[in-house]
């Protein structure tokens, strides 16, 4: 069972018709598997699951990247308040 559909799919940053669209799932399956109407199929589960997982590593290393930039700003930052 899905319960967390609607959490993972949020911190995926995707709204129910792109999960769909990345799934193969229909936004009105997923709606239902969200709000425990329906239970979704093992198959239905996977595409989903593979779907978010895809999507929040693209997430994971996008922020990774930023992470990077932040910190080398960072360090970069004490040496441009000596320059000034």
């Amino acid at each position: 069972m899905m319960t967390d559909l609607k959490v993972l799919r949020a911190t995926a940053g995707l709204t129910q018709f792109e999960l769909g669209r990345e799934s193969g799932v229909s936004r009105w399956r997923i709606s239902l598997i969200e709000s425990l109407q329906l239970e979704a199929t093992h198959a239905e589960e996977s595409a989903l699951r593979e779907a978010l997982a895809k999507r929040l590593k693209l997430v994971a290393t996008k922020a990774g990247r930023l992470g990077d930039r932040l910190s080398q700003e960072a360090l970069l930052a004490p040496e441009r308040s000596h320059a000034e």
